[in-house]
């Protein structure tokens, strides 16, 4: 028996057999739907081989049916639930392991004046200082803490930079 047999279950030359439609079943004795288990095992070549089975389409009813509209969300209720005080801080964070001293280098285009500069500005914090500057990394006062450098920096760098006019790519210490 050829592919083609086995395929189509016919010999090439063979004219495949005339449909006969099936006899009418008059309505009473109609037979009842298919289960959903039955409709499961009706799958496709590829879902046969690899396990998938086909979506069931939704009933007409629901299919037709508008989505449900959503409540808005209750408004949060002000200040803390009875019994309960108000929501704890967490601790603050402690700097006493920071170093004697940090190096800080900041690449980016700084104005100066008139001028336009680019370059590194590589500054030495040291004490107090890196703290000041670890703190203000922390809270997210990020031009406080290239201030800080630029004002390290020497030259009098710190008060000739526009922060507000400069960029600078990131902090590297």
């Amino acid at each position: 028996m050829g592919l083609f047999d086995r395929l189509f279950g016919r010999k090439r030359g063979e004219q495949p057999p005339e449909e006969v439609p099936p006899p009418e079943v008059p309505a009473a004795e109609a037979p009842a739907p298919e289960p959903a288990e039955a409709a499961e095992e009706k799958r496709g070549f590829f879902s046969r081989l690899f396990g998938r089975k086909k979506k069931e389409a939704p009933p007409a009813e629901e299919a037709e049916a508008p989505p449900p509209q959503e409540a808005p969300p209750a408004p949060p209720a002000e200040g803390p639930p009875a019994g309960e005080g108000p929501p704890e801080e967490p601790p603050p964070k402690d700097y006493s392991g920071a170093p004697g001293s940090l190096r800080v280098r900041i690449p980016g285009v700084w104005k100066v004046s008139r001028r336009v500069w680019v370059g590194v500005v590589d500054g030495t914090l040291t004490g107090g200082q890196v703290v000041e500057f670890l703190k203000a990394i922390d809270e997210g006062r990020e031009t406080d803490a290239v201030q800080m450098v630029c004002d390290a920096y020497g030259d009098d760098f710190g008060a000739l930079v526009d922060l507000e006019e400069s960029t600078w790519d990131g902090l590297v210490y």
